[in-house]
C-alpha cells in the first residue's frame, strides 16, 4: 500500500490496523515525516513501514518497483499536478486495484475512464479509480515475461 502526501501517516496506519502487511509513506516535508516515523514507533508498526522523503508526484513519475495493491493520496488542493495524479498512480497499481484521491470540487474526473465512483463530503470529493484488469492473453497477466514466452 502506498500513502502519498502522507502527512502524519493516519491513512497508512489505518491500513496497517486493517491488515496491510506493508505501507510505503511518501512525504516531502522532513519534519512531518520525522513525526510520522515517531507515530509508527509509538504504534509498534515500524516493521510494516517504509518512509520516503520525496515529492509524491516525482516519486510516481520515477517509480518502477513492484505494483501496489492500494494507493491513497490526500494532496494539497492547490497542487498544480493534481489532474495528473490518477494516470500517474494507475501506472503503479496491480490490475483491478484501487487509487483513492481526496480533492476539492475544482477538480472533476467524471470523464476519466478509470473512475469508479466519486463521493462528495462538503467541499471535498473522494474519487476512486480502478486499474483495468489485465488481459489474460498478455504474458505479464499470466506471470510470465515477454522474453520467456518468446523463447518457448
Amino acid at each position: 500500500m502506498l500513502d502519498l502526501f502522507a502527512g502524519t501517516g493516519s491513512l497508512g496506519f489505518e491500513a496497517v490496523s486493517r491488515g496491510a502487511h506493508a505501507v510505503t509513506f511518501v512525504e516531502k516535508d522532513g519534519r512531518v515525516l520525522k513525526y510520522t516515523r515517531r507515530n509508527a514507533a509509538e504504534l509498534g508498526v515500524e516493521d510494516f513501514c517504509v518512509f520516503f522523503r520525496a515529492d509524491a508526484v516525482v516519486y510516481l513519475e520515477r517509480y518502477h518497483g513492484p505494483p501496489f495493491d492500494l494507493i491513497l493520496a490526500d494532496p494539497p488542493y492547490d497542487l498544480p499536478a493534481l489532474p495528473r495524479l490518477p494516470d500517474l498512480a494507475l501506472r503503479s497499481l496491480k490490475p483491478g486495484r484501487l487509487f483513492v484521491l481526496e480533492h476539492d470540487r475544482r477538480h472533476r474526473f467524471d470523464a476519466h475512464p478509470a473512475l469508479e465512483t466519486s463521493r462528495s463530503y462538503g467541499r471535498t470529493l473522494v474519487s476512486v479509480f480502478r486499474k483495468e484488469e489485465a488481459d489474460e492473453s498478455e504474458p505479464e497477466a499470466r506471470g510470465e515475461d515477454a522474453e520467456s514466452v518468446a523463447d518457448a
